[in-house]
């Protein structure tokens, strides 16, 4: 099994995952203050971050990839099952900022890709000159092994399989992730009941120290 998990080089389609897109002149600013993670550095073309949200009293409420894409544009991948509730506690927040909010999880699948080749594994799967919302694969910041994501249009799926190496189920991916001990979405961080740093988010460099205020940072100062 361990070889399985850390060296034979295979794929997985996170099925479990959705995609929130956020668009207007105010997406970067709105997310600067609720996300744990620094989202002045997501300037396009640059990695995804991994953050996550909080809500007022420091708990963790969801987790999260930020995307950067085109202009002032993040798409959000993040458990599918929460996208209707992450959106309603962006929205909360608000107020009168140019920012619109679009659920794309029916256009975007997102994709694993692990094992000691992962790295080369993801190159080729790429177009030249993509960015992660293009479809290149980045790599998940939070540890080595847990090696690429990417975004691929559904519509997509069986022609980016044939380039991917070999397929495995989407349990292999959970089962890497709490051997490595990193949560996975609710089932791991229970919203509204426990806060970053009981769930190793410190650790994965989910939580910037230094970036200024944003809710619930009470609790995430170092």
């Amino acid at each position: 099994m361990q070889r399985h998990l850390l060296h034979k080089t295979w794929h997985a389609v996170l099925s479990g995952r959705g995609v929130l897109a956020l668009e207007g002149r105010d997406t970067h600013k709105l997310l600067q203050g609720l996300a744990t993670c620094d989202v002045t550095a997501l300037e396009e073309g640059a990695q995804p971050q991994h953050t996550a949200f909080l809500a007022h009293n420091g708990r963790m409420l969801f987790d999260a990839f930020l995307i950067p894409g085109p202009a002032d544009s993040v798409l959000i991948d993040a458990e599918a099952a929460a996208i209707p509730a992450l959106a309603a506690h962006l929205r909360r927040y608000k107020l009168r900022s140019k920012v619109t909010f679009t659920d794309r999880t029916a256009d975007f699948a997102v994709v694993a890709i692990c094992g000691q080749d992962a790295a080369a594994s993801a190159a080729v799967a790429m177009t030249p000159g993509s960015t992660p919302d293009s479809g290149a694969a980045w790599a998940d910041a939070r540890l080595d092994a847990l090696g690429y994501r990417q975004l691929v249009p559904r519509g997509s799926l069986d022609a980016a399989a044939a380039v991917l190496p070999p397929p495995a189920p989407e349990g292999l991916h959970s089962l890497l992730s709490s051997l490595l001990g990193v949560p996975d979405g609710a089932v791991d961080l229970p919203p509204g009941e426990c806060v970053p740093h009981e769930s190793n988010l410190e650790l994965l460099g989910s939580i910037h120290f230094a970036k200024g205020c944003y809710l619930g940072q009470e609790l995430t100062w170092d």
